[in-house]
């Protein structure tokens, strides 16, 4: 999966970036975050000083991408946990069977 630079979801246009370090709000680091307040997603490229494989960032990219539609059609209640089952089981059905949501050319 390529990560783009700006996503829509729900009408509001994200910025993607991609950072060798993401700080939490608590000021531990995170694999990711989004902030809906400047409508941008972090994803971080190394973990304990070591590049992150492309999987795991995707994983990661997912991740968010659940959080910002929570926070746009649910009621934001979803717990990190099923964020990310979701995240994990969603890759692993887009990667196993080569899903590709682009159009087709017509015929």
């Amino acid at each position: 999966m390529k990560i783009p630079k700006k996503l829509k979801v729900a009408g509001r246009v994200y910025s993607v970036e991609l950072t060798p370090e993401v700080m939490a709000l608590d000021g531990v680091q995170s694999y990711g975050q989004v902030r809906f307040s400047n409508s941008s997603m972090k994803l971080c490229t190394k973990i304990d000083g070591n590049t992150r494989n492309n999987a795991s960032l995707c994983v990661s990219f997912l991740h968010e991408i659940i959080h910002a539609i929570d926070s746009a059609y649910g009621e934001s209640d979803l717990t990190e946990e099923q964020i990310d089952s979701l995240a994990e089981g969603l890759y692993q059905v887009l990667k196993d069977n080569k899903l590709d949501f682009s159009e087709r050319e017509k015929l």
